[in-house]
Order: structure tokens, then C-alpha cells, then sequence
């Protein structure tokens, strides 16, 4: 497998995210992986371990956001997997990230924001066909971990969070299915839900109490958790694809907070929501160069109905306080709690190379700590303002991979005419056999 070296620097204060292990800091930090892949009749074996060093350099934080937290070196499994196939059936164990919805920047529920974690599998390794369309699906169940020693991007970067100073497993059910219409060609449409909960010594001999809780009925009221400490995250997404066109349009929705029932569900839809709206252009220039176009909105904000009904951010939850987390890390959009993100970028292809240029707006949680709609005032907006470069480059065995980014930051902190610049660089070096 490819030799990878993937390097992350930060000049200011902690920014970037989709980097796996690498953590949400200032400083300078590294990942590098390699290993084999394997294959026997229908056994498929990927070792790819990692060795990372996260940054811990000194920045300026404030009451509501930052702390500067140890530096962790570790080599762990990366993204290792064993698979076993079954005609168009997989059951397998991995250390591997997992990317639902088609979000290009961001996904509501699974990214690679956070460090892989273990987890068994079951589902299908390509689309079945039946009479009325194509589906897949994947079923999950996995550990997640807290580290009492690093802060909590679900927190604000707080080393406590709004979890305590404490540390102990949490086990992740979830599932994937997608469908495509036989009617409706260039149409994907897919549900995901996932369930956090405490790992529990000896869980109930009842599969849908823990294993498989995914698989519980969608309105609460038929189940009853409230009191226990069992949360859950939801989306649905939709994609068309137009062919000739070289383009595609998506979105994902989701909730944060499990519906109680239909009327529910009818009468305060926006309650716990987050979207991702998102569109992908390629203009061919002739037949070996190409435009790339992308524009994606994330909104990570609460609605205006928490006013009468209060969600809390996404990837909160009062029931399991670390969230939907792993080693402290949201699972999902990773660019900060609250968070709404709009990007775009255009780049230049020709082959491996290609050049490119990305904006990059961030509102830092504006309903959230800025408290804007309380009748005593408010803070100010915290809005980031990101201009890069992207560059990819072979040379002989080697792939360069930059971005690197000019981030303004205006009323840094939600402090009023704060103005900071932060660099951002990301340089990912692969060495192809």
C-alpha cells in the first residue's frame, strides 16, 4: 500500500479538521502509515498501522473556548480491516474510518474528523439488485473512547468539556441503508441513524437493547429511553447525478434528538436539525483536462425553534455528556460545535496534478455562546474567513498534496474587534510503489 506522510501545521490557534488522529490544536503535528493488502479466496486483509504526534503549543483561549492539552505520540491500528465476503454479503472487524452521506467537505454523522475506532461489520460490498431498484446497507457496532488528558471538540476545546473530568468506553450502534430507484436512474437516497450508549459488562441477551439498537423502531414512544443514557443521531440524504453534465447535487438532514412520533416529527421538524447542502461541477477543457467546481453549506446552528424548545448543539447530549465522540474528536463535521461552514473551490486537473484555489466561511456557534437571541444583548459574532491554495503534484514515485490556508479570524473569541490571522498548512506526502 501507499506510503503516506501527512503533516498539519497551525501558526495561531487550533483550525483544520477531516485529519483522523490529528488533533485540534496549535503547533505542528504528523501521521504516517503504510502496510499491505492481502487477499485469500474471499478473505481480504488490510494492515495499515499509524504512527502519530499530535501539537500542544501555547495559544490565547478565553473562558468560553480553548485549552492547551498534553501532546500524545501513539502508534495504533490506523485503518486496518479483515473482511470476509459472502457473494455481495461482508462481515469483517476494523480499526477504519467510515464516511456516510455525500457530503465532500463534511457529513452529519460519519467522517474522518476523528481517529478510526474498532468495530464489527456487516453489510453488502456492492449494490443488490431487485425489482425496483438497487440497495445497500451497513450495520456497525463499535467502542469509542475518552481521553481524561485531551480536550473535547464537542466542549469548545475545554479540557472538561461538558463531560467531567473522568474517562470510560462508550459502545456505537448504528446503520447505513441507501437505495437507488429502478424508476429514477442518477437518484441515491440513503438513511443513517447510529446509537450511543455506555459499554456495558453484561448487556441484555435482547439484540435490539444493545448489539443491534440501531434497529429500534424510529419514534421514541414506542421504546421509552429517555431516562436512560442512550442517544441517538439521524439523517437522511438525497443525491441526483446528471451524467452528460459531468455534475451532481446533494444534501444530508439530520436530527440530533430522536423523534417522539409523528406529530412530533410534523410539528417542530427544525428541533435538533443540522443540513448539508452541496453541489459538484466538472467542465472538461479537452479530453485530458478538467475544472472541478465545488460549493458546500454546513449548518450546525441551532433553529430559531430553540426559543421554546431548547436541542443544545449538535453532538451534545444529556444523557451521554462526552457526545458523539471518539478520543475526545466529533465523529461527524468536524469544523467546531455550533458551527455553520459555507465553502468553495475551484481547481484545475490534469492527471495526478492539479491546482486550486478554496474560500472557506465559518460562523463560530452563533446562537450558542453568542447567546444572540437573549434579551440582554449578546457577544459578538466569531467569524473565520479562509483563503487557500491547493496544490497536487507527482514526481516520479511520489505524490505532493497541499493546501494552505490565510485564515481571518474577526472578533476571535466572540471579543470584540479581535481581529487574528492564523496559517494553516496541510501537506500530504505519498510515495506510490
Amino acid at each position: 500500500l501507499p506510503i503516506n506522510f501527512l503533516q498539519k501545521y497551525n501558526s495561531h490557534h487550533p483550525y483544520g479538521w477531516n485529519d483522523g488522529p490529528l488533533s485540534f490544536s496549535k503547533g505542528y503535528q504528523f501521521v504516517g502509515s503504510g502496510g499491505v493488502y492481502m487477499r485469500w479466496r474471499n478473505i481480504h486483509l488490510t494492515l495499515r498501522p499509524e504512527f502519530f504526534r499530535t501539537a500542544s503549543d501555547s495559544y490565547v483561549t478565553s473562558a468560553d473556548w480553548g485549552e492547551r492539552t498534553p501532546a500524545l505520540s501513539k502508534l495504533t491500528f490506523g485503518q486496518s480491516s479483515l473482511r470476509m465476503d459472502f457473494g455481495p454479503i461482508s462481515i469483517g472487524v476494523s480499526n477504519q474510518n467510515l464516511w456516510l452521506g455525500p457530503g465532500q467537505f463534511s457529513s452529519l454523522l460519519m467522517s474522518n474528523n476523528a481517529p478510526g475506532f474498532n468495530h464489527i461489520s456487516f453489510g453488502t460490498n456492492r449494490p443488490l439488485k431487485t425489482p425496483i431498484g438497487s440497495f445497500e446497507i451497513k450495520i456497525i457496532g463499535g467502542t469509542l473512547f475518552n481521553n481524561k488528558n485531551q480536550n473535547f471538540e464537542n466542549g469548545n476545546l475545554k479540557l472538561t468539556g461538558v463531560y467531567g473530568n473522568t474517562s470510560y468506553e462508550k459502545y456505537l450502534s448504528s446503520i447505513s441503508v441507501s437505495y437507488s430507484p429502478l424508476f429514477f436512474k442518477n437518484f441515491y437516497l440513503t438513511a443513517n441513524r447510529a446509537f450511543t450508549l455506555p459499554t456495558q459488562e453484561k448487556p441484555s441477551s435482547k439484540l435490539t437493547d444493545y448489539y443491534l439498537i440501531a434497529l429500534k423502531p424510529l419514534f421514541r414512544n414506542v421504546y421509552q429511553d429517555n431516562l436512560l443514557p442512550i442517544d441517538q443521531v439521524i439523517s437522511g440524504s438525497a443525491k441526483y447525478v446528471f451524467p452528460k453534465e459531468h455534475a451532481e447535487v446533494y444534501f444530508e438532514y439530520g436530527w440530533n434528538d430522536g423523534k417522539s412520533n409523528s406529530r412530533d416529527l410534523m410539528l417542530d421538524m427544525p428541533h435538533s436539525a443540522a443540513s448539508i447542502y452541496g453541489l459538484k461541477k466538472i467542465q472538461y477543457l479537452n479530453e485530458k483536462v478538467y475544472l472541478n467546481f465545488e460549493a458546500e453549506a454546513t449548518q450546525m446552528s441551532q433553529r430559531p425553534s430553540s426559543l421554546q424548545r431548547n436541542a443544545n448543539n449538535w453532538y451534545l447530549h444529556s444523557q451521554i455528556l462526552a457526545g458523539y465522540t471518539n478520543d475526545n474528536q466529533i465523529l461527524g463535521a468536524g469544523s467546531g460545535l455550533g458551527n455553520d461552514v459555507q465553502t468553495f473551490a475551484i481547481s484545475w486537473n490534469k492527471g495526478w496534478n492539479n491546482f486550486g484555489i478554496k474560500f472557506q466561511h465559518i460562523a463560530h456557534d452563533p446562537i450558542g455562546v453568542t447567546n444572540i437571541l437573549s434579551s440582554n444583548g449578546s457577544l459578538p459574532y466569531w467569524d473565520d474567513y479562509s483563503y487557500g491554495i491547493q496544490l497536487k503534484q507527482k514526481y516520479s514515485h511520489f505524490l505532493f498534496n497541499l493546501n494552505m490556508e490565510w485564515v481571518n479570524s474577526k472578533n476571535y473569541l466572540w471579543q470584540n474587534n479581535n481581529k487574528v490571522s492564523n496559517v494553516y498548512i496541510f501537506l500530504n506526502t505519498i510515495y506510490l510503489w
